[in-house]
């Protein structure tokens, strides 16, 4: 399975329809994947980025010790095709056009939360509409987060992400 992460620097509390999924996203998980890809843009990370995707992986561990999770950075163009071809694809990042448009083209299982401003259009059998809480900027100022760069910042971004 791949899972697709689209935080960078201009995601994550920046843009109020850009937002990460609660870990509680991870529940989609189908029973039979015991591997997961985490796909991301390398060029685009930031230390905040990887400091979330490990501790998605300590939650994995926790709610699903048998999945084995190998990190998958790629240009763009890896990226998009990973997208499509993977027989399973979870989008954690609402927001995505990117990931709207590759998982389109994808044949197999896609889950993702609700397109900008809670859109669910029939685009086929195979994808799969989640309701996850997502982590936008709006929450963000209700929970007193300033500066997602900030160590202490990242560790309530964390904790939110966790609990829900």
């Amino acid at each position: 399975m791949v899972v697709f992460d689209r935080c960078s620097r201009d995601t994550i509390l920046d843009h109020d329809e850009f937002g990460q999924l609660a870990f509680s996203a991870f529940r989609c998980v189908p029973e039979a994947v015991t591997i997961l890809y985490q796909v991301y843009a390398k060029a685009r990370t930031t230390s905040l980025c990887d400091a979330l995707r490990r501790a998605q992986i300590t939650y994995l561990s926790r709610v699903r010790p048998d999945i084995v999770v190998i990190p998958s950075p790629g240009n763009l163009w890896q990226d998009f095709a990973k997208l499509v071809y993977a027989p399973y694809v979870l989008v954690i990042y609402a927001g995505s056009s990117f990931a709207l448009w590759s998982t389109l083209a994808n044949v197999g299982e896609v889950w993702m939360p609700p397109l900008y401003g809670g859109m669910t259009p029939d685009v086929g059998s195979n994808f799969h509409w989640i309701n996850t809480p997502i982590l936008y900027p709006n929450i963000g100022r209700e929970l007193n987060l300033t500066s997602p760069g900030n160590i202490t910042d990242s560790d309530k971004i964390i904790e939110w992400l966790s609990n829900r």
